[in-house]
């Protein structure tokens, strides 16, 4: 339905993988002729659709993982830019111009990270490119079933990603979406190419949008979220594909209406303390984990007694979340509850204090160690799109968390000391690594760190080009450590870096255990969280064992674009 530019699809592509190389060698050569104390970074900025170059374009080289101050400027009429006397050191190499999306050199897509460009005194990197892909844009019109245009519907873009290890819809790169206006006419900016969903809603507070139901007096019916292009149901959706700079017009969803129901109950203080005075009610799906859960729910502001009162819900099974918005918002509890033909009256939620819980960071061994910047996390098991609780460790590893409802939580880690890996987690004497857990006020947490973690450095090459055969390398390719079997509920136990300009990588700080090796050149971000995935593309991987402080040599084969399908999701809802 939709047709492919095909100036971009091969030629592009040819260029986002050979131009790294080429640059490389060009680096080599000028750094071999060029003086020896200045350091130079020069190339161009261009148009992946039409390939011409692009003025005016933001240009940065940022420091990789370094807070020293980034060197910027803008590319000129023939898209080119030069940075001169740049300190030595590891940078990457970003690019920003209206109408156009964030790219990163050695990047194979947008807003991803790109090859770390390792700059040593009196080298020259010549030749670089910057390949800019033109913002895609969706628009068209809400209408209801008279064909009349709809205003104040929020309709946003959709796209299959990944949440804990499992395909999902979730909001695009412009999360807040486009609302109708008058005409009924929507409009949403800054999409990468991609396959896409739309949805819409128009939740109104007031009673413009009721309908009487003739076969049911006193009841009406509303429009619900529907997607395009007139379902009601995540099923119906129809996909949209996109190309890159392609504007996608005359795009019409037609809102669905469905009967409505009321939810009225009151929330009970289980310590008679007084309400907090900013709970809310948000109703959750619980036949999705999508992102979007606490997007589309009705929710209303709890009164100062503890009532509430939710009008014109649909027909479902869902979650009733109450949460306070005093600050972030922060879960207290949720509990079922089923919409099938009827108001729903009398609904009991007994709710308590958010808890709060001390915790301590300790080396084994009893080594010393600073500790402070260590960030603690309790990432809600089944409530996405809430703020967790979080704290930073002090130097001396303690830390307070604040802000705990009555849900199950897994614990994250970020940060340390960079050999060092998480060895224990306890809660009081119960060993918790890995599993769901739930707090509740006198609870401690204590986690033990190891100095001891092991280390693995490699590189990614393509099949066949390690035996002694060409040298041929792919910087930048995506490389994850992941443990064998997967466990996709414990995030920490992945790690994911890219190989720099000679397809080198390294990991430390390593717990010891089984993992898998893997290497794309490319692959949709957080892929490697399903399990399917990592089995499609098994005999591509590298099996290793990390033991304490144990060091290791590997080179793994690189998987390259298409040779699996399941790498880079290309499945619909």
């Amino acid at each position: 339905m939709l047709g492919k530019i095909r100036s971009f699809t091969i030629p592009a592509l040819l260029l986002t993988f050979w131009q790294p190389r080429l640059a490389l060698f060009a680096h080599r050569q000028a750094s071999a002729a060029g003086p020896q104390n200045q350091v130079v970074v020069e190339g161009r900025v261009l148009n992946c659709v039409s390939r011409d170059p692009l003025s005016h374009a933001e240009v940065v080289l940022v420091p990789a993982g370094s807070s020293r101050p980034a060197y910027s400027l803008l590319s000129t009429a023939q898209g080119k830019f030069r940075f001169e006397d740049v300190a030595r050191g590891m940078y990457r190499l970003k690019a920003n111009r209206q109408g156009f999306l964030r790219q990163e050199y050695g990047a194979r897509r947008p807003a991803v990270s790109g090859m770390v460009l390792s700059i040593s005194s009196g080298q020259q990197w010549q030749g670089l490119t910057v390949c800019m892909v033109p913002q895609s844009i969706l628009a068209g019109r809400v209408i209801d079933a008279q064909g009349e245009p709809v205003q104040y519907a929020r309709v946003h873009a959709l796209r299959m990603g990944y949440f804990r290890g499992k395909r999902t819809l979730t909001a695009s790169a412009s999360p807040m979406g486009s609302m109708s206006d008058d005409r009924g006419e929507f409009r949403i900016p800054d999409l990468p190419p991609g396959r896409y969903y739309l949805i819409a809603d128009c939740q109104r507070s007031d009673s413009s949008q009721d309908r009487p139901l003739e076969a049911r007096p006193g009841r009406v019916e509303r429009f619900v979220p529907t997607y395009y292009p007139s379902s009601s149901e995540e099923a119906g959706a129809a996909p949209i594909e996109v190309e890159p700079g392609q504007n996608v017009e005359g795009l019409t969803i037609q809102l669905q209406r469905r009967p409505v129901f009321r939810l009225r109950g009151r929330i009970a203080s289980t310590t008679g303390a007084s309400l907090d005075p900013a709970l809310r009610i948000m109703l959750q799906p619980r036949s999705s984990t999508s992102s979007m859960d606490l997007v589309w729910g009705a929710g209303v502001f709890v009164q100062k007694d503890g009532r509430f009162e939710l009008a014109r819900v649909p027909r479902g099974s869902y979650y009733m979340a109450v949460m306070s918005m005093t600050a972030s918002p922060r879960l207290f509890v949720r509990q079922a509850i089923d919409v099938v033909d009827d108001d729903v009256d009398d609904i009991t939620i007994p709710v308590g204090a958010l808890a709060q819980v001390p915790g301590q960071l300790v080396v084994d061994e009893g080594k010393k160690a600073d500790l402070g910047g260590i960030r603690i996390s309790l990432i809600p098991a089944d409530a996405p799109g809430v703020n967790p609780p979080a704290a930073v460790a002090r130097p001396d590893g303690g830390f307070v968390l604040e802000g705990i409802g009555a849900e199950p939580y897994s614990i994250s880690i970020v940060g340390g000391p960079p050999d060092g890996y998480v060895k224990s987690i306890r809660i009081g004497t119960r060993e918790v690594r890995g599993g769901r857990i739930e707090l509740a006020e006198g609870a401690s947490i204590h986690i033990v760190l190891s100095m001891a973690g092991g280390q693995i450095e490699g590189i990614a090459k393509p099949q066949g080009t390690y035996d002694g055969g060409s040298k041929e390398v792919l910087p930048s390719a995506t490389v994850v450590l992941a443990p064998d079997p997967p466990r996709p509920e414990e995030g920490d136990a992945y790690r994911v870096t890219n190989s720099d300009q000679t397809g080198r990588f390294f990991f430390k700080g390593l717990r010891p255990g089984d993992y898998r090796l893997y290497a794309w050149e490319d692959v949709e971000p957080g892929a490697w969280f399903d399990a399917d995935v990592l089995r499609a593309n098994e005999d591509s991987s590298v099996k290793v064992t990390v033991m304490e402080r144990s060091a290791q040599s590997v080179v793994v084969p690189l998987i390259l674009a298409g040779a699996k399908d399941s790498a880079l999701g290309s499945k619909g809802p």
